[in-house]
């Protein structure tokens, strides 16, 4: 809380606001009496200020603060305090929340209703509901905070507030001359009581009396009872006014809307949990079971709960009991159950009871949270974890495994295609006459490069696929002509030589496609290699034909032993 100057507001630590940006320096000054901060001057200057004009702002300010803390002035402060929190901790739930929107203060009345985390929700909505009361907002506001004040809302804005929450059980109704003229709502069937008497629906005659005596600009609000379809009888709250016409609001009891709401949410959170959860007497008797419970322990229910306790743990169960009737509470206490195959699980357990319209306990619901399966889920991921680690290892591995061999099988065939081309002018006699054992050296040298060359084609293929560097040379073909590629043909030769016959069919209307002729024969011969290979008897046989409007297909078959199903 000490004065200071910033000479350079441009590159200031400090946020002084937009308007700061129209100057160079400023000083700001805070004015505390009595140790508190009353305000702070802020003086800003297009033109650097001096030191010697700070001190002399400084002094000014000094001596102000001197004859603000005169015991007169201090007296009236004082009481202007006093009278301030006089106010805010008036009966009243107050809040003071900053400019940021953030609560720094609640007074006793609204910590009754709640903590600032139950506020910050609250507060975004126009009506807050809180410990069975409904409130109103307003707000009173200085430069830096807002005093948020919580007013209990009137019968009209109950009105409103309950028809928001209970759109589903209302009715609305106009009368005339004891008539029901219009009606609206969902509580009634409204089609079957327009023109009925008013004696029709409510069944307390002293209501109804006063809803006929009602005078022009009345108003009342009653409980009474009103007679459903099928007799059925349903207590409401009345809002009646007259108005030329007697107009009614019938809306269903409050509580037993909020009850109804409330119970119905727990029951579809307790089936739907993923947790087993169970419900007992007071006698230990299994009077509710959710699916997971179920499925865990079998349907018991009607059955005693000791059933599924350990020997050891059944005093356990009426020990519990007590607790929970004499006030205290079970949250997350380790405990074991049986499961229907006779395992022994632990869990967490924590019961809530549940209370009847007397205020009696009725039920005690146990929840268990499985410690097993969470730490397996823990252990698991841990798992998935370090085996996708190791795959990503593994990929980097095989990407290094496949880049290595492309380029040690592309570095290799430039060598031994010298090798080929060299022995080959010497079989040539290009560079002297050989004998005949010296060209059969050779014959055998160029035979053994072939063989090595289309090894190392495979490879290389193989190589430039797992690498993803092969490219598709792609031209419009005529797949009839290209079945008569030399390399098809030497199988036909060689099927021959074994006595097998060798057929290639094209049906009509093949039409030529766009492929790359290389990877096509190249499937084709490993196909048919493999058929004359493992073909004893019989023979081999190609087609090709259109199978749709888009696609033909190379079909190649043979006699042989086949290809076992794994």
């Amino acid at each position: 809380l000490e004065p200071f100057f910033e000479t350079n507001l441009s590159n200031s630590r400090f946020d002084f606001g937009e308007d700061a940006r129209l100057y160079s320096s400023c000083i700001v000054f805070p004015l505390v009496i009595n140790n508190k901060l009353l305000a702070t001057l802020s003086i800003f200057s297009k033109e650097e200020i001096s030191e010697d004009e700070f001190l002399k702002v400084k002094f000014l300010l000094s001596y102000i603060k001197k004859l603000i803390e005169n015991q007169e002035l201090k007296k009236k402060t004082e009481e202007l305090i006093s009278y301030f929190q006089a106010f805010f901790e008036e009966d009243i739930p107050k809040l003071i929340i900053n400019e940021k929107g953030e609560i720094i203060k609640l007074n006793k009345a609204a910590r009754e209703l709640g903590d600032e985390e139950f506020f910050k929700k609250a507060l975004s909505s126009e009506r807050i509901l809180a410990k069975e009361r409904v409130f109103k907002k307003q707000e009173l506001k200085s430069q830096n905070s807002r005093i948020v004040i919580l007013k209990d809302i009137t019968e009209e804005e109950k009105l409103k507030t309950n028809l928001e929450l209970a759109s589903k059980v209302a009715c609305f109704l106009a009368i005339k001359n004891n008539e029901i003229e219009y009606a609206n709502g969902t509580l009634l069937d409204v089609e079957k009581i327009k023109g009925a008497s008013i004696e029709a629906i409510i069944k307390e005659k002293g209501v109804v009396e006063k809803i006929n005596k009602i005078k022009e600009n009345e108003d009342f609000v009653e409980f009474a009872t009103i007679l459903l379809p099928n007799n059925v009888e349903k207590r409401v709250k009345v809002f009646a006014k007259k108005d030329n016409y007697t107009f009614l609001l019938l809306i269903q009891a409050e509580a037993e809307y909020f009850l109804q709401k409330t119970r119905k949410d727990f029951e579809e959170f307790v089936e739907n949990s993923p947790e087993p959860i169970y419900a007992i007497d007071q006698n230990g008797i299994i009077v509710y079971m959710n699916n997971e419970a179920k499925n865990i322990f079998g349907n018991l229910v009607g059955n005693d709960v000791r059933n599924i306790y350990r020997k050891d743990e059944e005093k356990e169960l009426f020990s519990d009991i007590q607790k929970i009737l004499s006030g205290e509470e079970i949250k997350r206490v380790e405990t074991f159950r049986v499961a229907k195959d006779g395992k022994e699980l632990l869990f967490s357990k924590s019961i809530i009871p549940t209370f009847d319209e007397n205020g009696k306990i009725e039920k005690f619901y146990y929840v268990l949270e499985s410690k097993y399966i969470k730490l397996y889920q823990k252990e698991l991921e841990k798992e998935i974890e370090k085996k996708e680690r190791q795959i990503r290892e593994l990929r980097k591995i095989s990407e290094l495994k496949s880049s290595f061999i492309y380029n040690i099988s592309h570095d290799l065939k430039t060598p031994l295609t010298s090798i080929k081309g060299f022995t080959q002018l010497l079989y040539n006699e290009e560079f002297g006459k050989l004998n005949d054992e010296q060209k059969q050296y050779l014959q055998t040298i160029l035979s053994e490069t072939d063989h090595f060359m289309e090894l190392l084609m495979r490879v290389l293929e193989v190589a430039r696929i797992e690498a993803k560097k092969i490219k598709l040379q792609l031209a419009e073909t005529d797949i009839s002509q290209l079945l008569q590629n030399p390399a098809i043909k030497s199988f036909e030769e060689m099927a021959k030589k074994k006595g097998l016959y060798f057929n290639i069919i094209i049906g009509e209307n093949v039409p030529k496609i766009i492929c790359d002729q290389t990877r096509i024969v190249e499937a084709v011969v490993n196909l048919v290699s493999n058929a004359v290979k493992f073909t004893q008897k019989g023979g081999i046989t190609i087609k090709v034909f259109r199978k749709s409007r888009k696609f033909i297909q190379v079909e190649v078959s043979d006699t042989g032993i086949g290809i076992k199903e794994e």
